[in-house]
C-alpha cells in the first residue's frame, strides 16, 4: 500500500470518528433524589452566588435555589440550609423528570443562582435513569464525569455542568479527537511492522 492511500484511508477513518461524535448522547431521566448534603445526605453543599435565597424555601420558583427541570418547587427529602454562599438539601420529583437539549447535549436543570458566578460542587449524588436503569451517580466537581456509588457502568458519560446561572446535570458524546489520533497511531505502528 502506498503512503498516499494509506493518508486517505486514515482520513476517511477520521471523518467517520468525527461525525459520530457530532451526535447527541441519549436522553435520559433523573428519577430520584438530588442529594446536595444535609441531614441524612450522601452528598455535600455546593457553593455559589445565591444572594436572596428564602432559608425557608430555597426554591428557584422563588428566584434563587432548587430545581429539577421545570419543576421549580421539587419536594425536599430533609431540611434545607441556605444561605448566600451555600445550599445543602435532598430533594426530587415524583415520577422524575426527562432531560432535553441544553447547549448541545442533554442535560436537565438542577439549580438556579443569583448571578453566573461558579459553582462548586465538591459531591453530588443524583439518581438517574441510564438506559432503562435506576443508577446512584456520584459527581465530584464540575465537568468530572459521574460514576455509580458501589460500581457498575454507565451506558452514557454524564457530568454537572453550568451555564449563565444554571447548574445542570447532563449527558455527552466524548470529544472523538483523542480516540481518532490513538487510531492513527495503531496505523503507523502496523504500517512500520510490515
Amino acid at each position: 500500500m502506498e503512503i498516499k492511500d494509506m493518508v486517505a484511508k486514515i482520513l476517511s477513518a477520521a471523518a467517520v470518528v468525527a461525525l459520530a461524535g457530532a451526535a447527541n448522547a441519549a436522553a435520559f431521566k433523573v428519577q430520584g433524589a438530588v442529594d446536595m448534603g444535609g441531614v441524612g445526605g450522601n452528598g455535600m453543599a455546593i457553593g455559589g452566588d445565591f444572594t436572596g435565597i428564602l432559608s425557608f424555601a430555597p426554591f428557584a420558583a422563588a428566584g434563587v435555589g432548587c430545581q429539577i427541570g421545570s419543576v421549580t418547587a421539587p419536594s425536599l427529602a430533609n431540611t434545607a440550609a441556605a444561605n448566600a454562599t451555600s445550599f445543602s438539601a435532598i430533594y426530587f420529583v415524583a415520577g422524575g423528570v426527562n432531560s432535553a437539549p441544553n447547549a448541545g447535549n442533554d442535560a436537565v436543570r438542577l439549580f438556579t443562582a443569583a448571578s453566573s458566578a461558579a459553582y462548586t460542587t465538591p459531591k453530588v449524588r443524583i439518581l438517574i435513569r441510564d438506559n432503562g436503569v435506576d443508577v446512584n451517580v456520584e459527581f465530584n466537581g464540575l465537568g468530572n464525569d459521574g460514576a455509580i456509588v458501589g460500581g457498575g457502568t454507565l451506558s452514557q458519560p454524564y457530568r454537572l455542568a453550568q451555564y449563565g446561572n444554571g447548574l445542570y446535570v447532563e449527558t455527552y458524546v466524548p470529544t472523538p479527537g483523542a480516540a481518532a489520533l490513538f487510531g492513527v497511531a495503531g496505523l503507523a505502528a502496523a504500517r512500520r511492522r510490515r
